[in-house]
């Protein structure tokens, strides 16, 4: 949210439905007005801590994500190197060819 202060009048621009529109706060002498301001940013404050703790969360979550996702790669290629696949260039997989002696 961006603040317009003028002479006397204090405005908030925010976004709704894609456009910015201004929204008239108060006097910028008044105490109301000095204490939504003080408000607003308690609140924006405490947004950005909510989106670092979540952005931590879900780093957390992606490590685990991509651990569990190589263990179960290599379980995989285990059970099917010894069904008697192979991996065609790093690509499909194919069964090998019996040859007959």
């Amino acid at each position: 949210m961006a603040y317009v202060r003028g002479n006397k009048f204090v405005y908030r621009s925010r976004r709704i439905d894609g456009k910015v529109k201004a929204e008239y706060i108060g006097l910028s002498d008044s105490p109301l007005t000095k204490m939504e301001l003080i408000l607003d940013e308690e609140k924006r404050v405490s947004d950005q801590k909510e989106k670092q703790e979540t952005a931590s969360m879900a780093t957390a979550c992606q490590d685990d994500i991509e651990r569990l996702f190589d263990e179960t790669t290599e379980a995989m290629k285990t059970v099917l190197d010894e069904a008697g696949y192979h991996q065609h260039d790093r690509g499909a997989w194919r069964k090998r060819k019996k040859t007959d002696e």
